[in-house]
């Protein structure tokens, strides 16, 4: 229930690596599979190209997963974060 489609339901705005902070979308872990809208996709790859982390996750339990990879990167380390999401 989000104020702008397709914007994403949380940020957590903590520099790590190369990103400026972590934007997730987050679907519930229901059968069948839940859909990213087509501006879900959109915002991601735009706060991609802002230089943000973003990723669409499906359950909770790989969101505290994201979340956690993400804050025990180093100020120079990087992981790719987008190896989580669910919808590539």
């Amino acid at each position: 229930m989000g104020v702008r489609k397709g914007v994403h339901d949380y940020l957590l705005p903590v520099a790590r690596g190369k990103y400026h902070g972590l934007w997730l979308e987050l679907k519930p872990d229901i059968k069948p599979k839940p859909k990213a809208t087509t501006e879900q996709k959109a915002w991601r790859e735009k706060m991609r190209g802002q230089g943000y982390a973003a990723v669409i996750v499906i359950g909770w339990e790989s969101a505290i997963e994201v979340m956690l990879a993400y804050l025990s990167m180093g100020p120079h380390n990087g992981i790719c974060i987008e190896q989580w999401d669910g919808y590539v």
